[in-house]
């Protein structure tokens, strides 16, 4: 058997769901990874599961990581006839490009838009506003998968580890939507 860390996706996407919801965000969006990769549909699971509770629908688009995914996805919801109030990211670049692609638009972050992405790099406590984050503990990841590395070398059995759980960090790229967000954002 392959040693394994797994991760616990289900439970950080409840916790920003409901911190959204929270602040009162109704029309959400996704901008995911690679759909074929199992975080990306764990991911989406949980947040169609969070949505079907909370008796929405969002809206997930497919992106690959990069800043051009994240800027022309970013682009194509904000230009929507009801765009999203908050859109969330598999990863910190698209999000960067995301909020770089509001500004472009006109559209304020977070006054009209919240923005959350998924890793907390210094990318993101950089940019401006600095982005709220869904953040992993790396080096306490590090520390499990070096514990699963050594077991391994020394022949015995590798004991189950789950890596440690993302947390939600609030910073200046989350707030309650904009009271009448349909007739106060549009395509610019």
């Amino acid at each position: 058997m392959v040693p394994t860390i797994r991760t616990d996706h289900t439970r950080p996407v409840a916790e920003v769901l409901g911190h959204l919801l929270d602040l009162g965000h109704r029309r959400i969006a996704r901008v995911s990874g690679p759909t074929p990769l199992l975080h990306t549909q764990a991911r989406t699971a949980a947040l169609l599961e969070g949505c079907t509770a909370a008796s929405i629908k969002p809206t997930i688009v497919e992106g690959d990581y990069s800043e051009e995914a994240g800027a022309k996805l970013t682009a194509a919801l904000l230009r929507q006839p009801e765009p999203p109030t908050a859109i969330l990211y598999d990863n910190d670049v698209m999000a960067v490009a995301g909020l770089a692609a509001a500004a472009e638009l006109d559209i304020a972050v977070p006054d009209q838009l919240s923005l959350v992405a998924w890793d907390d790099s210094t990318l993101c406590r950089l940019a401006s506003p600095a982005l709220t984050t869904m953040s992993v503990d790396v080096h306490e990841f590090g520390l499990t998968v070096a514990e699963s590395v050594l077991e391994r070398i020394d022949g015995v059995p590798v004991t189950p580890r789950w890596s440690p759980t993302a947390r939600y960090i609030p910073r200046g790229t989350t707030a309650p939507p904009p009271i009448q967000a349909s007739s106060t954002r549009g395509p610019r």
